[in-house]
């Protein structure tokens, strides 16, 4: 299933502390206009060509400006991003919510390349929070603080080896579902705020604890874990300073669950609480802004 926007919002007045004393990752603005004082992303993505977001999907010749790492190649695809690598191609979840992406090539093991241990090939991918046209046509990749990652021109079959699957060249047919995935989520219902932390695990209110417990659980090293209590599954989250977050996910099992369910792949938007509501109420938005349930902090 492709990925979505969230939104994130917390009662008013109340804020809550990470357990182990660490910031939730900030997107820096990176999802919507949050402040009114303008972050350096916003302002270079301010300054930019105009450009459609869905010409970013395709097949794409990479060049990364850090010094370390190699020309290669990417295939950015509804929901799936592809990446050539020394030991192969290598694909992970994408996300992309107006001119902001998330991309998230998860951790393999090649004993060839990284001797064993968890290897992870594509760090400027990890480090991309958003996109800008430029004017030879192609789009630079932007960090958080709006320096420029990698610069993306025009792929060739050059660019591959032969074994590569020839899929992997494909630019996708834009449908009105793809262009829907490409919007960014509803801002957050009047009344709510912004929350300013998520760290924590999350539960349906008055569940009993139990091992079969639904639950939904943000790490501040950036990653998220969840389960329906049938069905584990998890991945990457970026928090905007709107309340907008991004996630990608893992693979997940379908296994059929009796239990009330934890939106574990965000059809839309988080948010986290509503005026006068409890200070640790998370409450979790469609991507048309239409409310799909309440959690609390266990």
């Amino acid at each position: 299933m492709p990925l979505m926007a969230v939104v994130v919002a917390l009662s008013a007045g109340c804020t809550s502390t990470p357990s182990s004393g660490a910031s939730a990752p900030s997107a820096s603005s990176a999802v919507g206009e949050a402040s009114e004082q303008r972050s350096p992303l916003d302002a270079a993505l301010a300054a930019a060509p105009p450009s459609d977001p869905v010409d970013l999907l395709g097949f794409w010749t990479v060049a990364p400006t850090d010094p370390a790492a190699a020309d290669t190649w990417m295939q950015l695809d509804y929901g799936r991003v592809a990446v050539g690598t020394e030991c192969g191609p290598i694909t992970g979840s994408l996300l992309i919510s107006g001119h902001h992406l998330m991309a998230d090539a998860p951790d393999f093991v090649y004993p060839e390349c990284g001797g064993g241990e968890s290897w992870r090939p594509v760090e400027w991918l990890d480090a991309s929070y958003a996109f800008r046209a430029t004017s030879a046509g192609g789009f630079d990749l932007l960090d958080s603080d709006g320096n420029v990652t990698a610069t993306l021109t025009e792929g060739t079959e050059a660019d591959v080896s032969p074994e590569v699957w020839e899929g992997y060249q494909r630019v996708p047919e834009i449908t009105a579902e793809i262009r829907a995935w490409l919007t960014p989520a509803a801002g957050l219902p009047d009344g709510v705020e912004a929350a300013a932390n998520i760290i924590g695990r999350w539960v349906l209110p008055g569940e009993v604890e139990s091992e079969g417990r639904a639950f939904l659980e943000f790490h501040s090293d950036g990653s998220f874990g969840g389960s329906d209590g049938c069905n584990g599954t998890g991945g990457r989250w970026r928090l905007g300073a709107d309340g907008r977050i991004l996630t990608t996910h893992d693979p997940s099992t379908l296994i059929a669950c009796a239990n009330p369910s934890i939106p574990l792949l965000f059809t839309g938007s988080i948010g986290q609480g509503t005026t006068g509501g409890p200070a640790d109420e998370l409450v979790l938005y469609g991507k048309d802004g239409v409310l799909q349930t309440t959690i609390v902090r266990e």
